[in-house]
């Protein structure tokens, strides 16, 4: 029987077959038994986990009407909320991590954002976790109550601080014709930290040819409208434009109206 993969998103169950053989797999997903964990707590206690909510940055569309064909173009097109960052290991038939974003509220609860989680192969728990800062243990605590609470059959739970950052999107974007969203583009997600004035890393970047959009609060990094040789940013972000990433990044979360570049 080939490998299957059992998910909830959003209160609907989903069978994913990685074998066209093993179609008949899904069958199965009725029986109780092998459904993973659900939320069994009352009210909207456990929703964090499965509705992530909109990005209002992503709402509208900026005008490129003045971009010029074969010159470089950086911005900054979303920066997430400041938060806390933990990966929740655990067992529901294979092994799994969520990553989550928790902010402490005012009763002393927990504010939980999931981001994404990992399943079987991707989500063994590796033999030393992090340790957790004293300051942010209480966060911690409350946050595996909480996870307990809402998946009462998960099992082997650990709870690992990632430490607190925030994620900033860059996009870097050459047109091929002027005043067009078509181009050579490079999409990636750096970690920088709570103040956004460092970067911690940059994930792999996503490089392509194109059509692309920027969200209306998009921000323009000081160095767009340059001539563009190479993409820029197609292995990493360069040291040189780190401060005009956060003052971007800044700006941008300041909800500042964009700038031409």
């Amino acid at each position: 029987m080939g490998f299957r993969s059992i998910l909830e998103i959003n209160g609907r169950r989903a069978c994913v077959v990685a074998l066209a053989s093993s179609l008949a797999a899904c069958a199965s997903i009725a029986d109780e038994s092998v459904t993973p964990a659900l939320p069994t707590a009352p009210a909207n206690h456990c929703r964090d986990w499965f509705e992530k909510p909109a990005h209002e940055s992503y709402l509208g569309s900026l005008d490129v009407s003045h971009l010029r064909a074969g010159h470089r173009y950086l911005a900054v097109t979303h920066v997430a909320p400041p938060g806390h960052h933990f990966r929740i290991w655990h067992r529901d038939i294979e092994p799994s991590v969520f990553y989550v974003r928790v902010t402490p509220t005012t009763s002393g609860d927990v504010g939980v954002v999931f981001e994404w989680g990992e399943y079987g192969a991707l989500g063994v728990r590796p033999p030393n976790l992090a340790p957790t800062p004293d300051a942010v243990a209480p966060l911690a605590r409350r946050l595996e109550a909480r996870f307990v609470e809402c998946f009462q059959r998960a099992r082997e739970v650990n709870v690992e601080y990632a430490d607190d950052y925030r994620e900033v999107k860059l996009v870097e974007f050459i047109p091929s014709l002027a005043g067009r969203r078509v181009g050579s583009f490079v999409s990636q997600s750096v970690t920088m930290d709570a103040e956004l004035k460092r970067v911690i890393r940059s994930d792999q970047p996503s490089t392509g040819h194109g059509p692309i959009g920027f969200p209306r609060r998009a921000q323009w990094l000081s160095s767009s409208g340059s001539s563009a040789g190479e993409l820029l940013t197609a292995k990493s972000v360069p040291e040189s434009l780190v401060g005009e990433l956060g003052d971007a990044a800044r700006r941008f979360d300041a909800e500042l109206p964009p700038a031409e570049p």
